[in-house]
Formats: C-alpha cells, structure tokens, sequence
C-alpha cells in the first residue's frame, strides 16, 4: 500500500480463535510465492522466508490503532525470535506468536509485517575452525 508516497504499514492480522484442541498452523514456507524472495535487516543481512529475527520494536503508530490488550501482546514479541514465514509483496518480513491456556491449548496468536529496522537475524550458535594459512 502507498499512502503519500510512503509505504503505509498494514496493522497485524486480527486474532483467530481456533478450538482449544486444534494446535497452531505451520506457517514456514507454506504461503504463496512473493515479488521479493529476501529483504534485509537493520544491518543489511539476508532475510527470506525460514530465517530467524529477533523483533526490535513495534511501531508506534499501531498504538492508537490496536485495543490495549492487542497492543500488549505485540510488545511481548520485542526481544524474541521468530521464523520468517512469508516476505510480502511491500518488503516486509512476516512473523507469528502464539498464545496458549495453561493447559498448554492453543487460543491464539498475531502475525506481524516487520520492516527492515524492526528486525535483526539471529546469529547461529556453531563455530567455525579457524582456517590455517
């Protein structure tokens, strides 16, 4: 979407409630092809779908848009990782949460479009052998 000029930020899908027994969809890689296969991170690295990022912020101006409690648990992802599952056509990098009872029964979650400066991949844990030479 273009709105002034500037891509305008599309709010979270809204909830879906799912019956308690159902478990949450696998979202990696399991939506249609895209016009971008990668976009980048706040610094410039490679995201497609199935990279893992770590959300740095939500923008601000979902604030006004979402009920409270909407806007809460988008805050809880700030600081977690999550898969890519889908790279839309406007560049973003789309994300979900999950939220489940005690009972450990899904009940529901949020996708969010991440745009470059909201997201940092997650860097692998293996090392490298230093190479001789």
């Amino acid at each position: 979407m273009i709105a002034n000029g500037k891509k305008a930020r599309r709010a979270p899908r809204s909830r879906t409630r799912r019956p308690t027994s159902a478990p949450p969809p696998s979202r990696t890689g399991s939506r249609g092809t895209t016009s971008t296969e990668s976009v980048a991170d706040r610094h410039g690295r490679p995201v497609r779908v199935g990279t893992v990022v770590r959300v740095l912020e939500v923008t601000d101006t979902l604030r006004d848009k979402l009920p409270p409690q909407e806007w809460t648990e988008l805050q809880t992802m700030v600081g977690q990782a999550f898969p890519v599952y889908e790279i839309d056509e406007h560049g973003s990098a789309w994300v979900e949460k999950g939220w489940f009872n005690k009972k450990g029964q899904y009940t529901h979650g949020h996708s969010y479009a991440l745009d470059s400066h909201e997201m940092e991949v997650v860097e692998s844990r293996t090392r490298r052998r230093p190479t001789k030479g």
